[in-house]
């Protein structure tokens, strides 16, 4: 008892203490720097009450709810004296500051640059001995040595700037500030070790990648890494420069053969050169290469024609060329700077009235532009090859019913193609271009939603093909998601019986965007499903119908398929929504993955040159080796006899022992019998040899006894 009593005293002192400092903060001429002096000590007396106060907590003939009181008065004394204490100190620092901030405001305004610079960070350091120097340089000035931060704020900006390796070697530490300089003299004494400094140096200097050819850029690249590596060992009171035969050899081994001859050529045979002299060298060297790789751009550049309105277009392969004036745009209708193929009101007018426009307008019926008399070398009518143009083709009856929206879509695909030669005004565009088209069919893809090992969602684009009988998903596409797949024999076959082997399956989820719709199914593996759909580019301003939300928003953008979907599933995606603005364009169909876009463009069914467009028919089964060696197997199977088994003497006793002595005993465990050899192996004759041995074993040692 008389131990809790000495502690209850003590405590009263260092309560008394905490009253004394709080007295003293309302004394109204306090002087700051006793009031910081005097935290700085209650900090103490608060670690020694907390430990005081656990003891006498701990005692059985204590009462706890008394002690718990207790505390609560002395923590709200604690934390009211210190918060009043911090409270001086911050309005006595600020006055301070905007004192000498109004003595200094004139000579600030002079003195203070324009250039606002940028905050200096602490970097991170990860463990890199060659990081080690700039980043101790930069946390000991900004950190360490700034007496404006405390030792608590100090380990958390050391922590924040420490990874890896680094930040491990502190790990075990905890955060407070008396850890802070432990922390920091730990690392200085791991990482401040010129001798492992100078070993990583000279590492990377034999490390240095070896040049196969001549290269401006990494000739220069591994001078300025040979130079920073011997700048960093002159910092650590070394001297490479002494190590001229050495470091002469090693440079030489890296540099490519043709500089490497410039240099024996140039050097001095009967003199051993310097390491700073073959710097040199290559310093020079590399600059030669630059200004050559320059003067070659430059004369590329200069040898490249100038390409005019007045150069006549060409056709290659499936490729377009056009060369256009940069004159400015004016539409004949209605004075805009856009093409009159791209006029809303002149495209929005039936194709009647259209006509009656060009006519009015006195407009080429084959080029809709203003030209003299000559001849016009513009292309005919894409639907029916007549000399006049494609937005005043007459079709009959059902044109005269084509909504404005029809009218619009068809005027913007016609107006992509067609493919003016007259001269133009001097405020019209100058546009020839000859393409070479396909058929220009649209197959419907989508993008989807997959969700991968982690959970992690990854979109894709999915084919939508009712004439496959099997789903297929690209190899790429598996690593990403990171499936497991399973082993299987199948046989992909297409069109003319070209057939591939597909060794593996996985099984997926796709997610719409659309809706809330998934689906859950399997996938044959293929390294490749189909070619980039579309083949290429359709540009142009194609109008889509109001309330169609696209599956596939780039579907006139060529891109890869990452998957393909095949009748088994195609008609379950299909919904009732159906749209057709064009009489021969594509058609908005509506599926449980969006709106997809699928059929002909409405434009040029033929061309000049024609091209097979991409078409996916496949179909899947077994191999026919496979099928074959599994009918052989079943036949042998089935003819061969049953043969008994023979057992051994030792196998049939241990059948015997096992089916008699085994037994489940009912508690999750089997209880077996360990069997033996009845005939059990005779060890010889050696028993009464080894008992001689013994006895004449004891009888020396007792003689050595005696």
């Amino acid at each position: 008892m008389d131990g809790v009593e000495n502690m209850n005293i003590r405590r009263g002192q260092l309560k008394a203490s905490i009253t004394r400092f709080w007295n003293s903060l309302q004394s109204p001429n306090v002087d700051p720097v006793e009031i910081k002096a005097r935290r700085e000590k209650i900090e103490e007396v608060w670690i020694e009450y907390e430990q005081l106060q656990s003891v006498i907590e701990a005692q059985k003939e204590v009462d706890i709810n008394t002690q718990n009181e207790y505390r609560e008065i002395f923590e709200d004394l604690y934390f009211k004296s210190v918060a009043a204490a911090e409270k001086i100190i911050t309005q006595t620092k600020g006055t301070e500051e905007r004192e000498k901030s109004k003595s200094e405001t004139f000579y600030e305004k002079k003195a203070t640059p324009a250039v606002k610079l940028a905050a200096l960070n602490v970097p991170t350091f990860n463990g890199n001995y060659h990081e080690w120097a700039s980043y101790y340089d930069i946390f000991s000035v900004l950190v360490d040595k700034n007496p404006d931060i405390s030792d608590i704020e100090k380990i958390f900006h050391l922590r924040a700037s420490l990874s890896g390796e680094a930040l491990a070697s502190i790990q075990c530490l905890e955060t407070t500030a008396n850890n802070y300089a432990i922390a920091w003299k730990s690392l200085v004494q791991r990482y401040n070790n010129k001798r492992v400094l100078v070993q990583a140096h000279v590492k990377s200097i034999y490390d240095l990648e070896a040049m196969s050819g001549e290269s401006a850029s990494k000739l220069r690249q591994f001078t300025d890494t040979l130079s920073g590596h011997m700048r960093a060992l002159e910092a650590l009171g070394e001297r490479p420069g002494d190590w001229g035969p050495l470091l002469i050899h090693l440079i030489a081994t890296k540099i490519d053969k043709t500089t490497l001859r410039e240099w024996e050529s140039k050097s001095s045979h009967d003199k051993v050169p310097t390491v700073s002299e073959i710097i040199q060298f290559l310093e020079s060297k590399f600059k030669v290469l630059e200004a050559i790789e320059v003067a070659k751009n430059i004369s590329v550049r200069a040898q490249r024609p100038i390409e005019t309105s007045a150069k006549k277009y060409y056709e290659k392969g499936s490729a377009s060329k056009s060369f256009a004036s940069t004159s400015k745009l004016k539409c004949y209708v209605c004075g805009s700077e856009h093409t009159i193929y791209k006029c809303p009101t002149f495209c929005g007018l039936d194709i009647s009235d259209r006509i009656k426009r060009a006519t009015e307008l006195d407009l080429c019926k084959v080029c809709l532009r203003k030209h003299d008399g000559r001849k016009c070398n513009a292309r005919f009518c894409f639907k029916c090859a007549k000399p006049h143009n494609t937005l005043l083709h007459l079709s009959g009856v059902g044109n005269k019913s084509t909504t404005n929206e029809q009218i619009q879509v068809q005027s913007t695909t016609a107006g992509l193609n067609i493919a003016g030669r007259s001269d133009e005004e001097s405020k019209s565009i100058s546009a020839h271009a000859s393409v070479i088209l396909d058929d220009r069919i649209l197959l419907a893809t989508a993008i989807i939603l997959l969700r991968d090992e982690i959970g992690n969602l990854v979109p894709g684009r999915v084919l939508l093909d009712s004439g496959s009988q099997s789903n297929l998903i690209t190899e790429e596409m598996v690593q990403v998601l990171g499936l497991k797949k399973k082993r299987i024999n199948h046989s992909l076959s297409g069109i003319g019986d070209s057939a591939q082997t597909v060794s593996s399956t996985v099984n997926t989820t796709i997610i719409s965007n659309y809706n809330e719709f998934t689906l859950s199914t399997s996938y044959l593996v293929v390294k490749r499903i189909t070619t980039n759909i579309p083949s290429r580019v359709f540009k142009g301003n194609y109008v889509i119908p109001n309330g169609v939300q696209l599956a596939d928003p780039s579907f006139l953008k060529p891109q890869k398929i990452d998957l393909l979907i095949g009748a088994n599933h195609f008609f379950d995606l299909m919904q009732s929504g159906r749209l057709k603005p064009i009489a021969e364009g594509p058609v908005f169909q509506e599926t449980c993955l969006g709106w997809v876009v699928s059929g002909p463009l409405g434009l040029p069914e033929k061309s000049e040159y024609e091209h097979s467009s991409s078409a996916i028919c496949l179909l899947t089964g077994e191999t026919p080796e496979t099928d074959l060696e599994r009918i052989i197997a079943t036949f042998w199977r089935l003819e061969e006899y049953g043969e008994k088994k023979v057992y051994t003497l030792e196998e049939k006793a241990c059948k015997n022992d096992f089916e008699k002595n085994v037994k489940w005993n009912g508690s999750g465990r089997f209880v077996v019998h360990l069997p033996f050899k009845k005939d059990k192996p005779k060890l010889g004759n050696s028993y009464e040899i080894a008992k001689r041995r013994l006895l004449s074993l004891e009888g020396v040692f007792r003689g050595i006894q005696n």
